[in-house]
């Protein structure tokens, strides 16, 4: 196995507060470089016991330098498809990681030390919404308009009673090195959002907003359980052209599942099929 030689302040794994000068925080460079991706992975695969398969799943905080490896493969995706780069990035996402709201779901190649895929999570609260919910409100540019939270809850049939009980899905993203495995890692994403949710006894309702390419993807991985808040386009949305805001009751994607679909119930929820992947979630 390769070593490398990384800078101090980027092997400081405890969640903390990043020091001013580096800007732009965990978008940073610094965080971006394949020595910190190894690094991060073998201190994660260590925290766990140093796991045999192939590949892991890993829910970690967004104050902890090591979900970089999640950011690495958005700036990836975004960037290169919107222009997104990581000071755009930094303004949609950053004051949800400052509060401490952030989670990025990341799924890692253990043999070759690198990112494959990332969902990023974000907690819904009163003071701070969340990036969707926010912009349904939001008038003008990458925002649907509608007046109140009220007009939007009245466009969907939430679960969730109060506003913790609402996680936001923002972000879902498979590095291009891993096209070729893009099924199984988009499985393995699927299936550590359903068990972080599941595990976490908060969630209740899901809310996101999805490209048509992922949007087709994610029906068809959960049997059609999203559902478009009534009367709301799609419309462009941060460097897309058509992007549709969607929300999801656990429950109900829970029984449908499991009712309808055996084996991907066995798959996202018991890891059946996905032996390759070890979770930590």
């Amino acid at each position: 196995m390769t070593t490398y030689e990384t800078k101090p302040q980027v092997t400081a794994f405890e969640a903390e507060t990043l020091p001013e000068e580096l800007g732009l925080g965990l978008w940073s460079s610094e965080f971006m470089t394949d020595e910190f991706e190894a690094e991060s992975i073998r201190s994660l695969m260590e925290e766990n016991g140093n796991p045999e398969e192939k590949f892991g799943v890993y829910i970690i905080d967004g104050k902890d330098p090591r979900s970089s490896l999640g950011r690495k493969v958005e700036l990836e995706r975004f960037d290169d498809e919107f222009g997104n780069g990581p000071d755009y990035m930094k303004k949609l996402y950053g004051e949800f990681e400052d509060f401490g709201l952030t989670q990025l779901l990341v799924v890692v190649d253990h043999e070759n030390l690198r990112a494959a895929g990332v969902i990023r999570l974000v907690r819904n609260t009163a003071e701070h919404g969340c990036r969707i919910l926010n912009d349904l409100q939001l008038v003008g540019e990458n925002g649907w308009g509608l007046s109140t939270l009220d007009e939007v809850k009245n466009r969907a049939d939430f679960a969730a009673e109060t506003p913790e009980e609402i996680l936001d899905i923002p972000t879902i993203a498979v590095s291009k090195d891993y096209g070729s495995k893009l099924t199984a890692v988009s499985d393995a994403l699927c299936a550590g959002v359903f068990q972080t949710s599941l595990k976490d006894g908060i969630t209740k309702t899901w809310v996101c907003s999805l490209a048509r390419i992922p949007y087709i993807i994610i029906q068809e991985k959960t049997g059609n359980a999203f559902y478009e808040f009534a009367g709301v386009p799609s419309a462009p949305y941060h460097g897309d052209t058509d992007t549709t805001p969607l929300w999801c009751n656990l429950d109900e994607l829970f029984d449908m599942t499991k009712s309808n679909d055996p084996s991907r119930y066995q798959k996202y929820y018991e890891g059946v099929g996905l032996e390759d992947y070890f979770f930590a979630v």
